[in-house]
This record gives C-alpha cells, structure tokens and sequence, in this order.
C-alpha cells in the first residue's frame, strides 16, 4: 500500500475506526475505499475530496457524474 495514501483513507473513511472481522471483509472494504477515493481526485472540480464526497451524498447528478464520466 502507498503510504502517502494512508493518511487520507484514515481521516476521510475513518479507516482504523472501523470494525470488520469476518473473513477477507477487511481487505474488500479497503479495496473499496481506495476506489472510491481515487473516483473523487479524478473527478473535475477543486473541491477537496471530503467536500466532493459531501456534494456526491447530496446531489445525485453530480454523483451520476463522479461514477459514470470516464476521463
């Protein structure tokens, strides 16, 4: 893992917060956070990430737009 990332995942997601034990659950949600993550930097926009999630929680088109516009 790029530990530049880690921080990020850790303050945005929470990550060493969160409580998931069963099985390879743990390495699935990690693989999903850093996905997500990387849709939200590669999103158009200068918003900061956390400010781009926030948006994407509110908004459905701009979150239609971060999930399906391929740049």
């Amino acid at each position: 893992m790029n530990y530049a990332t880690k921080p990020a995942l850790d303050v945005i997601f929470k990550e060493d917060e969160q409580r998931i034990y069963a099985g390879d659950s743990a390495l699935n949600m990690a693989c999903c956070r850093r996905f997500v993550q990387n849709l939200f930097r590669k999103s158009e926009g200068n918003l900061s990430v956390p400010r781009k999630m926030n948006q994407a929680a509110w908004n459905k088109d701009y979150r239609e737009k971060v999930l399906f516009t391929s740049d």
